[in-house]
């Protein structure tokens, strides 16, 4: 081996475990991974390198395969953790290079793809707007907001990425990666590379949401376009076509995905802060989490976790603070609408001077179903504000007389890695506050924090576009504005034809056109706050967070069902109504909380459903309220058994639950019926009580009889019984594929779930895979507790660290996870020590 590494120009490679070595990871699974290049052939060993940058770290694993990465300067750090992370996951981080650089035409062909986070119809639309906004500007200004020590850090990961790549192209590594090892696209990289991933990562809430949208606005069969005519209609069919054109972006919006955390003071601990965090990103693509212990001696020490291909720790823990993130409810972006010249629908008109929308020329290649690969010219548009947009709906087409742009405030943040790496390197929570005040760089997330003090730290201090109130609705367009706000509440469509409609520019803001700190929320307190990913309005229920732009976030409004059971618990836990001891919160009171898989809807509505639907032992079924499908002929749906186990089930979703299959069935058509006013609330939302309001359900409608009963019937259909454990439709494929089921916790958002396990859209249940295998859900989770003895950290990686299903970290945290056994996770240097499994030292 020595002799190999010598010619691959590696220096050392010395290994005291080498079947961990071996033990890496791809893809959404490396089954149905795909990838990236700029240039076939760039991958390999060339007969005359250039020396290579010198680089050297040592690795540590302990259990779960958590990587420990030491190095003496942030080059090495990098450079180590580059190279295990490749180790466990290279095929996806390669598809997702692939994918900003516009380059997955070239070796898939135009069909759809689906990255988690990030989708499109077209990879040949795709490549094209990434080809249009991922440019070498984007590059060049991401790599001037570093200093030369972080641009080490990112050449060094680069370099570790690369280093694992030609190892694998020589033959080593057998059995690793089999979905690309062998594939073109799979090549060494370079930090360029990495920046423009960073910048996929920093539009993932905007721009990269509108991914066919851009590509679909063409001046093609322009035409007049009368108002609509019956608003509610239009506003229908506005939201349709959104959902269509930007899937990601609507069901974030209403609630699909999201996430939870808590931070919990010295007024409820007694002493140091508690942290929990729990994102409910996808299990599958770029945007899955990834544990990690970065330590450079006196001057980083963090551990953690970060998306695939970011080189610092994104959600985690030092000695002294612990934080998190959640999504947050603010807008990244607006879009305007131009009014055109007359008779030239590439020239707009703005306070009487003409202006060009500017037609963007590109050659996108693309493989035939002959494995050819051939050019194919794309045209997109752009104005001075960015990319021409097409919102899904005949409302939004580019017509004679108008057309629509967005402008996309993390398309000009390039401070995004700058920030997180002083995070990291932050000594306490007043310095983490104070950077996150000065950069103003996070992208699209809420963050909590809490300290060994005692303190606890919300804010919502992110990038978002400088429109207050007042200014959307003085540059509000007829009609338009309206259609699109009630689709996404608080997303102001701006008037392009005025330039004072143009974003505010503050000095006091590190962005032109930006808020600055001083105007987005910020809340500090010794007890808890919370986000659940309803806006900052109710991050601590007894002093509810008000005063700010619309395009931040809403106030005094409904809470969904898992943000009003986020509070519950925590309400129930300084009550000590739980069933947990005392009153206080400790780091195992949280834990047992958040995996307690309790379900609010059930908790508040399932005793008054089952008086309503069980006072019959048949129903006649005729119409399933689900999809308003009518059943003939009518079925007599016996109810006996169905009503038996809703009485016996604990309303909670763990493995074992029993019962919760017909309360899941019987609450998406319960939703139905609420959207559609058959069933109401006696008790309607009030701002001064949002946790227990809305509440008593009006069930007298002859639908919610309809609703049970083809509940019971979709059940028996899928060739489940009414009282099947949860474990039977609840699962997650391990090594052995579909046939190799692990158990998941937890259960969907839309039944008011803390701990999340779900699928996307509407779930459908199956014969025999129930709804699953589970998409989406918890994913790294941590609790951190700063106590007398010093710090106590637990984690889970739900999933597990790799995508590579030869490899033993590929599902051993998700058994961990199903049976609910927290990871200690080692930090200081006797816990690392005790707990390693294997080390690995690395140099070039």
């Amino acid at each position: 081996m020595s002799i190999l590494l010598r010619r691959l120009g590696l220096a050392s490679l010395a290994l005291t475990a080498l079947p961990l070595l071996l033990a890496a990871g791809c893809g959404d699974d490396d089954a149905g991974a795909a990838g990236p290049g700029p240039q076939d052939g760039d991958g390999g060993t060339q007969e005359a390198e250039a020396p290579r940058e010198p680089f050297k770290a040592s690795v540590r694993r302990t259990s779960m395969g958590v990587p420990h990465v030491k190095a003496e300067n942030l080059g090495g750090l990098g450079y180590g953790y580059g190279y295990v992370f490749a180790e466990d996951n290279l095929c996806i981080l390669e598809e997702e290079i692939l994918t900003v650089r516009g380059q997955r035409a070239k070796y898939f062909g135009d069909v759809a793809y689906d990255l988690g986070n990030t989708s499109s119809r077209s990879n040949v639309g795709s490549d094209a707007v990434y080809q249009m906004l991922a440019t070498k500007e984007v590059i060049e200004k991401s790599r001037a907001t570093l200093d030369a020590e972080m641009q080490g850090m990112i050449r060094g990961y680069a370099a570790g990425v690369s280093r694992y790549v030609r190892e694998l192209k020589a033959g080593q590594h057998a059995g690793r990666h089999e979905a690309c090892r062998n594939e073109p696209w799979v090549r060494e990289i370079t930090d360029e590379d990495m920046y423009l991933r960073f910048y996929k990562l920093a539009l993932l809430g905007s721009s990269a949401n509108f991914i066919d949208g851009i590509a679909a606005a063409k001046p093609v069969n322009a035409h007049m376009a009368p108002p609509p005519v019956d608003l509610d209609k239009a506003k229908v069919e506005v939201k349709k076509g959104l959902s269509e054109i930007a899937p990601k972006f609507m069901a974030y919006r209403d609630g699909e995905v999201g996430s939870n955390m808590y931070a919990f003071g010295s007024e409820v601990t007694g002493g140091g802060g508690i942290q929990f965090g729990n994102p409910h990103f996808p299990w599958f693509g770029g945007e899955r989490l990834y544990q990690v212990h970065l330590t450079v001696p006196g001057k980083i020490d963090v551990q953690g976790s970060s998306l695939y291909g970011v080189p610092v720790v994104l959600i985690g823990f030092t000695e002294n603070f612990a934080w998190s993130h959640t999504v947050s409810t603010a807008y990244r972006f607006t879009p305007y609408a131009l009014t055109l010249k007359a008779g030239d629908p590439l020239t707009y008109v703005q306070d009487g001077v003409d202006k060009k929308i500017t037609p963007v020329d590109l050659s996108i290649e693309v493989k035939g179903a002959d494995g050819q690969v051939t050019p194919r010219d794309v045209r997109l548009y752009k104005s001075e504000y960015g990319p021409m947009i097409y919102l899904g709906n005949a409302a939004f087409d580019w017509t004679l007389e108008k057309a629509f742009t967005i402008r996309d405030a993390n398309a000009e943040n390039f401070r995004l890695i700058k920030h997180y790496a002083r995070w990291n390197m932050a000594k306490s929570l007043e310095e983490f506050a104070t950077i996150q005040a000065e950069e103003v760089a996070v992208p699209w997330v809420n963050t909590t924090a809490a300290d060994k003090e005692g303190n606890a730290y919300y804010a919502d201090i992110t990038v978002v576009p400088n429109v207050t109130d007042e200014h959307a609705k003085s540059c509000e367009v007829f009609l338009l504005s309206g259609l699109l706000a009630a689709s996404a509440p608080g997303l102001p469509l701006l008037d392009g034809s005025k330039k004072a409609c143009d974003w505010k520019v503050d000095p006091a803001s590190p962005q032109p056109g930006i808020f600055p700190a001083s105007q987005l929320p910020k809340v500090e307190r010794k007890d808890w706050v919370v986000n659940c990913n309803d806006s900052y309005w109710l991050t601590n229920t007894k002093a509810p967070t008000t005063g700010f732009a619309k395009i931040v976030g809403r106030e005094q409004y409904q809470q969904t069902l898992r943000s009003r059971l986020c509070h519950q618990q925590v309400l129930d836990r300084v009550a000590g109504t739980d069933g947990l001891e005392g009153t206080n919160v400790t780091a195992e009171h949280v834990k047992q909380i958040v995996v307690g898989s309790r379900v609010f809807s059930a908790e508040r509505f399932k005793d008054q459903v089952q008086t309503r639907v069980c006072g019959n032992a048949t129903i006649s079924l005729t119409t399933d309220p689900l999809d308003g499908k009518t059943i003939s002929p009518a079925e007599e749906i016996s109810t006996t058994a169905a009503c038996a186990a809703l009485t016996a089930w604990d309303n909670t979703n763990n493995p074992d639950s029993k019962g919760s299959l017909v309360w899941d069935e019987l609450w998406f058509r319960l939703e139905a019926l609420i959207a559609a006013v058959n069933v109401t609330f006696t008790v309607p939302f009030d701002p001064q009580d949002p946790v227990n309001t809305p509440r008593d359900m009006n069930l007298a409608a002859p639908e919610v009889e309809q609703a049970f009963a083809a509940a019971i019937r979709s059940i028996t259909k899928a060739g489940f019984a009414v009282d099947a454990p949860r474990s039977a439709f609840s699962w997650r494929a391990g090594k052995g594929g579909n046939a190799d089921r692990i158990p998941v916790p937890g259960g969907f958002q839309r039944t008011g779930n803390f701990t999340i396990a779900q699928v996307s859209g509407v779930p459908t249940l199956k014969a025999d895979t129930g709804y699953s295998p589970l998409l989406y859900g918890n994913s790294y989770m941590q609790v951190v507790a700063f106590t007398p003895s010093g710090l106590d950290a637990s984690t889970f990686v739900t999933y597990s660290q790799s995508t590579d299903p030869a490899s033993p970290q590929y599902d051993d945290f998700s058994r961990a996870y199903s049976k609910k056994e927290w990871l200690k996770a080692a930090f200081t240097e006797a816990e690392v020590a005790a707990d390693t499994k294997a080390t690995l030292e690395l140099q070039q």
